[in-house]
Parts: structure tokens; sequence; C-alpha cells
């Protein structure tokens, strides 16, 4: 598979791009799909001085850390196992060894979180133009809340989508796009709400804008229609199955270039002079504000 557009390969992209950190001198729902020019027209369309970072995430390094944090040994990673024991030790020493400093006020690098379990009964009706409409849990929806209330009712509530466009880090994430001759379009499943579930929603829920990319659908060199039956493929046949492996066919280009968009779009905002922003209209921009009133807008 030659695939050169933007996806996440989770831990192993978050690793590449760190690796990269240390080598410069000096959060939306989106894809982006089909690129055209050259690496070595993309490496001409981001400033020189970025180069040697860019140059240092390879293909190599990604799988690496593919299949180290897939393998059996650190089984699934689920939490309270383990594997995550493993994992956590995995990631701590990659930091280490890249030079990068704890961010925990306790000198650590894993913050500590508390965990609980609960089963929900969800229920859900929409009610729209004088008509009642039902829904079946999980067969229709997933509706899934964080907190431990014994009841979350959202009736009467209107519905609103965040996705592509909502926030300035979309506007760099395209521009860096653009540098790689690759382009920006909206969540081509926006029915399965992977804004919503990620992890990049914790941070727009208080306020802080977060970008959320994922796997566009079109590949180089190949037909309409195609990368949306390999994605379907995966889902049907390897998803949360034991096929779920590396593949001897992968070409992560694609994962190379989606690691140096990342890299790309954090380096933009850390020199920028101003912090991302929600923009009007998105229903996180009032608590942003709020944020940045109440700390004299330094954030």
């Amino acid at each position: 598979m030659n695939r050169r557009s933007v996806s996440l390969f989770s831990l192993a992209l978050l690793l590449a791009c760190s690796c990269a950190c240390v080598s410069t001198t000096p959060t939306t729902n989106q894809a982006a799909t089909q690129a055209t020019a050259t690496p070595a027209a993309q490496a001409a369309s981001f400033p020189a001085e970025l180069k040697p970072a860019l140059d240092s995430i390879t293909s190599d390094d990604i799988l690496k850390h593919i299949k180290t944090l897939s393998s059996d040994e650190f089984e699934g990673r689920g939490p309270g196992t383990h594997g995550e024991e493993l994992s956590v030790n995995y990631i701590t020493e990659q930091f280490k060894r890249l030079g990068l400093k704890p961010g925990n006020p306790d000198g650590t690098y894993v913050q500590k979180v508390p965990l609980m379990g609960f089963r929900a009964e969800p229920q859900l009706s929409i009610s729209a133009g004088g008509k009642q409409l039902s829904y079946n849990f999980p067969d229709d929806y997933v509706a899934v809340s964080r907190h431990f209330e014994p009841e979350v009712d959202v009736q009467d509530s209107d519905l609103v989508f965040v996705g592509y466009g909502n926030s300035t880090l979309d506007d760099l994430a395209q521009a860096a796009a653009a540098a790689q001759g690759r382009t920006v379009a909206p969540d081509p499943e926006p029915e399965k709400g992977s804004f919503y579930r990620s992890d990049h929603f914790e941070f727009a829920k208080q306020g802080v804008p977060a970008l959320d990319p994922d796997s566009g659908v079109d590949y180089v060199g190949k037909p309409p229609g195609y990368g949306k039956q390999k994605r379907d493929y995966y889902t049907e046949h390897d998803y949360h199955n034991v096929t779920d492996e590396v593949k001897p066919d992968w070409d992560l280009s694609g994962a190379v270039e989606d690691a140096q968009l990342l890299f790309v779009v954090g380096y933009n905002v850390a020199q920028g002079d101003k912090y991302p922003e929600w923009k009007p209209g998105t229903e996180f921009k009032a608590k942003r504000d709020a944020m940045l009133k109440g700390a004299g807008g330094s954030l």
C-alpha cells in the first residue's frame, strides 16, 4: 500500500515526532488526502531549519515502535494489565532517551488517574418537525458519559457537530498539508463520532483547541474508492481480531508524512505569537474565552 494520507499510528507517530523535536535547531476532526508532490519538493516547502528534524522521521523507526507496542508481549496494552505497565515503561524510556523532561509537578512522566467501572443503559429519541424518532443502542448509536453520575440527561438539547474548520489549528494543518502537496477534507465518516471519542476531546471540553487528524481515503496511484475498500476490509476482517498484525506489504511513507505534518503544526504553534483559538459559532469557544480572560490572555 502506497498511502500518503494523514493517518495516526498513535504512539508510534508520537515517538517519531518526539525524535524530530530534539533534532530541531532554532487539538478537530479532519482527514488529509492524496499527495502529489515529491519528497524533495515537500522538503523544499518547509523552512530550512526544520529539515534535520523532518529527515529524522523514518519509516523504519515508526515500524519499530509499532512492532514493539503491538507485540504479544504487550498483551494489547489494556488498562490495569501487565501490558499497560510495559507500554508505560517503554514510552518513558523513549522520552528519557530523547532528553525530554518530565511534565508532572512531582517530577515523573506518568500522571496518576483514578479508574472506575460502570455499565450504562442509554436511551435516545430525537424530536424534529413534530415527529419523534427512537434508536436502539448500540446498533444505531453509541452514547458514553465519562462522569460518575447516576443519570446523565440531555433532554431538549441541540445537536452540534464539531469537525473540520472549527479552530485555527485546522488552518495550520491545511497549510502544512498544502506544503506537502496534500489536501485536507472533512471526516468522511462523521457518523462514527471519532472526535468525541478521541483523547483530544478532553482538551476540547476544557476549551483548549484540539486537532484530531485521521486517515484519508484517497491513495496515490489508485482509483477512486480504493481507500474506502481497504478501510472497510480492515474493519470487517482485522479490527479487534487476531489478524490485526504488522503486514509485510505495509508502506509507511504516508505515516512519515503524517508525522512530519504534525511536527510542523506543533512547531508553528510554538513559534506563533497567538495561541490556537476556536472560531466563532463553535460550542467550545465560550469556555476558551473565559479561560483566556481569567488568565489575562496569557494562555
